[in-house]
């Protein structure tokens, strides 16, 4: 069903600053001479890829959906989700709550997050047996059943033993299982109900749309009745939480309707308060005891003219209104617990107070400014990222006509933007289903799931599903989206490390260290492994999801982050290396058991086990390189082990990667076809192996080639995502193009929802994965643009895609050759690109009118980046140069050592004594818009800033007169009354003086990175924004939060915790 994976590499050295740069000139693919002018290289016609507009982004339909997983169309806000049918006379709205679950402690005040009843020592018993029977089994298979080729050249192979016959296999192996009991399931909150009066199919109605718009996440229902024309509008905002439904005529009291609530939910009372024209629902799922999980919902009915009364115990009449406008809230009293031994999941208070109070403050918002802030957040995420396949225009057909034509009846531009629309739609869906304020991450199917049993409990399936759910997140700009999954990895640490003790032991019986969990798991912290004989053993879950803690670090660069949870990894390394054992043939460390994800059979050491080890230890070694804990002992441990472990190479007989580590039958035939190809993670998401790295890469990749060959591109629309991205890392776009577009036609329903069958989520976010992974990577040595350009696409743009090392990039190409490419550096790094044909051009800084210095070998060209520039690669070599760039990066001649332009002097304005090599305390700096005054030897503090500045970013230290120095406080009213929007207050931040940003009305965003600050003054965030939002870390949160109130930080300010 389901299925696993693993990435990570050393790419560059990160530092942190911030850098725009340019890669711009004609690029080709073959030996194409480079355009332009021949005397001065190609002229400077800037059309950036991020100016290129897409056309509008809609799923369209002509009729209303009837049923809920192919045609009804999801909105969400990452805490509240609901499917919208778009029924004139019978609208139907089914909702859900992200933390609604039956299961956990609630059902049984016992529950023990799956833990068997079983002794530690009776499973540390049964886990030797259970070893040391597969021990004997490979020992036998090597001396008598190894992959040979007979006198006459054919290859011969058998198959491993399946133990599972043996039944004292099996008895030892069944008190290695956990339990289900109390699981729980995701359930479905209820539905909303808007109806006529008369039945349903009395309505007549003409001119019917039903749209989702997901360039603004709104969507719509549009129709004409009896002359009327009527307009419905649906959206979740997370900012104000509530799902908003708005109803609109364009006759004046044409609105006559019945607005209720219903659910399948058996412990619910619903009932009706006509005076303040709500419908409330509260309840419990139906296996909880009154201490368990409790649930509440409301909706507000607002109308502008006609009246609202009570037309039944569960719904509220409106007659003869103008318009209407329905807002709903919804919660439970679930709460994480990240404890070891405790299942303390439910908060004191009633969730419905908690609803009403939030429906209180939208309501208060109105409706016009609720749609606004919704819209301005969504798009503060969505519009990141532009993709256009150069398609003009959006096509004059509904989505699932488009669906049902691609690649027959379409126009190569009709087909071009259903592709489009659908890697959208994946981003759209991840907005929708997972925020920085989550309580839980995106589920088997994301937010949405209708009934109290949905497949598979919809829960977090860890051996793929979960893992693929967030390869978008940070490819793809939204890396606000992939916290919460950081955050429910950090929830199950110490819970994983009761389990690990439990049901692990090292090799010579003794305890192991770390932490652990399995393929199935839920919000109760449920750790230990399934029943499910074929699927339970997968104790490298923990190992897979602290891969997500690395690549959100890679794509940031953000230290801080990185320290606050090395040791969730650090715990996970430590786990493997005391639980590996060590082969008795060839004594190397090997997983045992092992189990290849769902595929089997009980084994020492499979490549997915394996692949994702070395993973890990490689990830933590490379962590602490950054934190500079190299050389701790433990970290010394882990070197040692990984360079034990076995790992898999390119020597089968038959050609194909290895999955196990011995050569079996169905690994030389793949006569199974399997879903799952756990095994080609070391090539994606992992970075073991990386196209065009060395020799042995390319080895290893043919091995990987012929084994994808015989697994065949069939399968769920999971695997066949997950094939996508494998074909691009082997660098073959037409092969990862042919599998998207078989996932579009036989794996994708007509609202563009992937089916396993049946619907997961996880095929629409490894899609988009693929995609990207199309047009651009960096897990290897370099950053590779167009790195799997398919024929078909050989004209396009995107913007806003994301490298690792924290580079942005904008690209644009025509008739399959680079000739845009615009680079942001978000962390000052390195930059190093790979692309044919680059090693000519030159580094321009666009900001400050220069050259720079680069290093070229092959295809491949390498410079360093100084915060806030802007370069330019380019063939010319006569650009305007300028005396006074005020960067901190010398300028130096371009590459071409013909130029004549000469290297340009690092100077900024510096007042205070003539000795600008020893400034002296009190001396002013001023850089980029903004005034230092030089307060120690070390030290400066921000003195003022320009009026035209409106996104702030303040940086850790600036460079005067050749001598770095700390940016440590900012001054009184040094941003006063600025039209500030964004601010950043860097890491070495102490002091904020008084009325440092007062009166900048317009300051919405603050980015606190210190969490050193001593002091804010008075009123230093006085009458800024009511919307203000500001980040900060968890650790610092407190003590910051009362230090903001007393510098009269609005009180409707939002907190975000990085």
């Amino acid at each position: 069903m389901l299925m696993k994976v693993k990435e990570n590499k050393k790419f560059m050295r990160y530092g942190r600053r911030m850098v725009s740069c340019f890669l711009f000139g004609a690029l080709a693919l073959s030996s194409i001479p480079f355009s332009g002018n021949t005397k001065g290289g190609r002229p400077l016609n800037i059309s950036y890829a991020k100016s290129r507009q897409t056309p509008p982004l809609q799923l369209q339909y002509d009729e209303p959906a009837k049923d809920w997983e192919s045609q009804a169309l999801p909105i969400g806000n990452g805490r509240i989700g609901a499917m919208v049918f778009g029924d004139v006379g019978n609208e139907k709205i089914q909702v859900n709550e992200e933390t609604l679950w039956s299961g956990g402690p609630g059902a049984n005040a016992s529950y023990a997050g799956g833990d068997n009843s079983h002794s530690k020592e009776e499973v540390h018993t049964a886990l030797q047996n259970v070893r040391k029977s597969i021990q004997d089994m490979v020992n036998e298979f090597s001396e008598k059943k190894a992959a040979h080729f007979d006198d006459n050249g054919k290859l011969v192979t058998q198959n491993y033993t399946d133990l599972l016959s043996d039944s004292s296999f099996s008895k030892n192996l069944n008190m290695l299982k956990g339990e289900k009991n109390n699981f729980g399931s995701y359930q479905t909150l209820g539905n909303i109900r808007i109806t006529d009066r008369t039945s349903a199919s009395d309505t007549e109605y003409s001119d019917y749309l039903r749209k989702t718009d997901l360039d603004n996440s709104i969507g719509s229902v549009h129709y004409v009745s009896n002359g009327i024309t009527f307009d419905r509008e649906y959206f979740v905002s997370n900012p104000s939480n509530v799902l908003v439904i708005k109803l609109t005529a364009d006759q004046p009291g044409a609105i006559t309707k019945d607005f209720s609530l219903e659910s399948e939910q058996r412990k619910k009372e619903i009932f009706v308060n006509e005076e303040q024209a709500t419908v409330t629902m509260t309840g419990q799922p139906s296996d909880q005891k009154d201490n368990g999980l409790k649930f509440a919902q409301q909706i507000k009915i607002l109308t502008e003219g006609g009246t609202v009364q009570k037309s039944s115990d569960t719904a509220l009449s409106v007659e003869g209104a103008d318009s209407v406008t329905v807002i709903m809230g919804a919660a439970t009293n679930y709460q994480v617990d990240a404890s070891g031994t405790t299942y303390d999941y439910f908060k004191p208070g009633e969730p419905l107070d908690d609803v009403e109070q939030t429906i209180s403050a939208a309501v208060e918002k109105g409706y016009d400014s609720i749609r606004e802030e919704h819209i301005n957040d969504y798009k503060n995420l969505f519009d990141r990222v532009t993709l256009n396949l150069n398609v003009p225009q959006m096509p004059d057909k509904m989505t699932d006509d488009l669906l049902a034509a691609y690649g027959k009846e379409n126009t190569t531009e009709e087909d071009r933007y259903l592709e489009m629309l659908f890697y959208q739609y994946g981003r759209y869906l991840l907005i929708s289903s997972s925020r920085e304020n989550s309580v839980l991450p995106a589920n088997l199917q994301g937010i949405w799931a209708q009934g109290l049993s949905p497949s598979w409990d919809s829960d977090f399936h860890t051996n793929i599903n979960l893992q693929m759910n967030y390869w978008l997140a940070e490819q793809t700009n939204l890396t606000e989206c992939h916290t919460a999954v950081i955050h429910y990895i950090n929830s199950l640490v110490e819970k994983g490390k009761v389990t690990a003790k439990k049901y692990y032991c090292q090799q010579d019986g003794s305890d192991v260290r770390g932490w652990v969990i399995h393929h199935e798991n839920n919000i109760w912290g449920n750790t230990s492994p399934s029943n499910y004989t074929t699927a339970f053993y997968f104790p490298a879950a923990a190992a897979w999801m602290c891969q997500d803690i690395w690549d959100k670090y890679q794509f940031n660069s953000d230290k801080d982050f990185l320290t606050e949870n090395f040791d969730t990894m650090l715990q996970a390394a430590l786990f493997w290396v005391d639980n590996l054992w060590k082969d008795e043939r060839d004594g190397t460390l090997v997983a045992n058991p092992s189990y290849s994800p769902e595929h089997g059979v009980f084994s020492l050491g499979c490549t997915s086990d394996q692949a994702i080890i070395w993973e890990l230890f490689e990830e933590v070694k490379l962590a602490s390189e950054v934190l500079g804990k190299e050389n701790d002992p433990e970290i010394r441990e882990i070197t040692e082990t990984q360079k034990k472990l076995y790992m898999p190479k390119a020597d089968r007989l038959g050609g194909q990667l290895a999955e196990w580590k011995d050569e079996t039958t169905l690994e030389v035939t793949n006569s199974d076809k399997h879903r799952h190809q756990n095994h080609v993670s070391i090539l994606h998401p992992g970075t073991y192996v990386s196209a065009g790295r060395s020799d042995w890469d390319d080895e290893m990749l043919e091995a990987i080639r012929v084994t994808l060959e015989k697994r065949g591109d069939g399968g769920t629309g999971w695997s066949k995502a997950w094939k996508i991205n494998m074909w691009a890392r082997m660098r073959d776009g037409d092969r990862a193009k042919k599998l998207l577009s078989e996932q579009l036609t036989g794996s994708t329903l007509k609202n563009l929802f992937d089916t396993h069958p049946p619907y997961q989520i996880d095929g629409n976010f490894g899609a988009v994965s693929g995609i990207t992974e199309m047009l651009l990577q960096s897990q290897g040595d370099a950053i590779e643009p167009l790195a799997a350009l398919p024929p078909d696409w050989d004209t396009g743009s995107i913007s806003g895609v994301k490298a690792r090392g924290n580079f942005e990039l904008d690209l644009a190409w025509e008739n399959g050759s680079l000739n845009e490419c615009r680079i942001t550096s978000h962390s000052g790094n390195s930059c190093k690109i790979k692309y044919k044909k680059i090693g000519s051009l030159n580094v321009y800084d666009e900001t400050n009118k220069r050259y720079v210095n680069a290093e070229t070998s092959g295809d491949t060209l390498s410079f360093p980046t100084t915060a806030g520039t802007v370069y330019v690669l380019t063939s010319d070599t006569a650009l305007p140069v300028v005396t006074s760039p005020p960067s901190d990066e010398p300028s130096v001649s371009p590459n071409d050592t013909s130029s004549s332009a000469a290297p340009t002097p690092d100077t900024q304005k510096v007042s205070g004594g003539k000795d600008k090599k020893t400034l002296k305390i009190g001396s002013t700096v001023e850089q980029k818009g903004m005034t230092y005054k030089v307060t120690s030897k070390t030290a400066v503090q921000l003195k003022k800033v320009a009026s035209s500045k409106k996104t702030l970013v303040i940086p850790n230290t600036i460079t005067a007169a050749g001598k770095k120095y700390s940016v440590t406080s900012i001054a009184n009213n040094a941003c006063s009354g600025r039209n500030i929007t964004k601010v950043t207050i860097s890491k070495n931040m102490k002091k904020i003086g008084k009325k440092a940003f007062a009166n900048c009305k317009k300051l919405k965003t603050v980015i606190i990175k210190s969490t050193g600050i001593t002091s804010i003054g008075k009123q230093a965030f006085y009458k800024t924004s009511q919307k203000i939002k500001v980040t900060l870390g968890q650790k610092a949160a407190a003590k910051y939060k009362k230090m903001l109130k007393r510098g009269k930080l609005p009180s409707t300010a939002k907190y975000i915790y990085s």
